[in-house]
């Protein structure tokens, strides 16, 4: 088996450019269908409500924390079906794709507008790019060894295997969706941030209201223990919460994270094949696996054309593997495979393009 081309050596070919890409990866000009996309949005919040409904009136405890899992899993499927429709690759129209965005946002917390921002503009638009992508961004060896000593255990529980929620939580939702910064904020619409994230509030607002004042009654109705609204809250709306931000962790990690991943200081340094293509990962999972999180795994053919609708990213994905075999990475998931990945990928190197752990750096 060859060995991959270096960044060196790819400095030295020319790359397809968007529209050959896409070319591969999308014969036929995506079409997206609207009654397809609201089906998928109202069985997950289905899903979600089965979940809920678990975990309030059911009398066994083992069926309740059942239902708590259904329920996160089921907040994850809809930001997956969010995500898509912000791309406008849900629905067949752009205002059905922002309604769909913005309702299947709510149970994860996420306003539509800094996403477009943070997510659109900046991951797609410069993925792997240090200076404008910040999801999942590594610091330099040197950036590391500056820090003091309370930065660096934040930085080294970020990386962890069992600690990415956390980032997941403070550097991608606190800082950039639930109180933008003032870089994010000077390129939003201030009217449209602030009606995003007042929906959200009052969506958060009155779920606790309800689950407060109202389902207490529900939870005695099947012979089960009765429950405060305090524990309910916690069962229904933060505990799904919490176990959607393990999974986005998880996966938003694994997209654009391996040994065989470049990451670039600027811009200039990187290009769309770079980063659509060299930075970003298929992740294997076993195919009702992938089906239940609507393909966002099958994430280098939706990087290429995020137009493309999540049922046709499979066959898009294997047409872009077939093209550029030496250039696309597949990572069959286990959780070996997992904590081998988060031990080997700590700090990156941008002058020599090198991952290296915190233990092969500090002096």
């Amino acid at each position: 088996m060859s060995a991959a081309p270096t960044l060196a050596d790819q400095s030295r070919v020319r790359h397809p450019k968007a529209h050959e890409l896409r070319a591969v990866t999308s014969p036929e000009a995506p079409r997206a269908s609207t009654p397809i996309g609201v089906a998928f949005a109202m069985a997950d919040y289905l899903l979600f409500c089965a979940g809920v409904a678990a975990a309030i009136v059911a009398p066994w405890w083992i069926v309740k924390a059942l239902g708590v899992v259904l329920a996160g899993i089921a907040v994850a499927m809809l930001f997956a079906l969010a995500h898509d429709a912000a791309h406008g690759s849900l629905a067949a129209s752009r205002r059905a794709n922002r309604i769909l965005a913005t309702v299947c946002f709510l149970p994860s917390w996420y306003p539509y507008t800094p996403w477009i921002r943070g997510h659109n503009h900046l991951h797609h638009g410069w993925t792997n790019v240090a200076e404008c992508d910040y999801s999942w961004r590594p610091v330099s060896p040197a950036q590391y060894r500056a820090m003091p000593p309370w930065r660096r255990a934040v930085e080294r529980l970020y990386r962890s295997w069992w600690g990415l929620w956390v980032h997941s939580i403070v550097e991608v939702w606190w800082k950039h969706m639930a109180m933008p910064r003032d870089d994010d904020r000077r390129y939003l619409n201030a009217r449209h941030l602030d009606a995003d994230r007042l929906l959200v509030i009052a969506s958060v607002t009155a779920s606790i209201l309800f689950y407060t004042l109202v389902a207490p009654a529900w939870s005695t109705a099947a012979g089960g223990p009765p429950l405060g609204g305090a524990t309910i809250v916690a069962l229904v709306v933060v505990a799904p919460w919490l176990i959607f931000h393990l999974m986005f962790s998880v996966v938003t990690f694994l997209h654009h994270t391996h040994p065989r991943v470049p990451w670039f200081r600027t811009k200039q340094e990187s290009d769309y094949f770079a980063g659509q293509v060299r930075a970003t990962i298929h992740v294997t999972l076993p195919s009702w696996v992938e089906l239940l999180l609507h393909n966002i795994t099958v994430h280098g053919a939706h990087h290429v054309d995020p137009r493309l609708p999540f049922r046709h990213l499979p066959d898009a994905q294997r047409r872009l593997a077939g093209a550029f075999t030496d250039d696309v990475i597949v990572e069959p998931w286990s959780l070996m495979s997992f904590i081998a990945i988060t031990s080997a990928c700590k700090l990156y190197d941008y002058d020599t393009h090198e991952w290296t752990t915190f233990e092969g750096t500090v002096k």
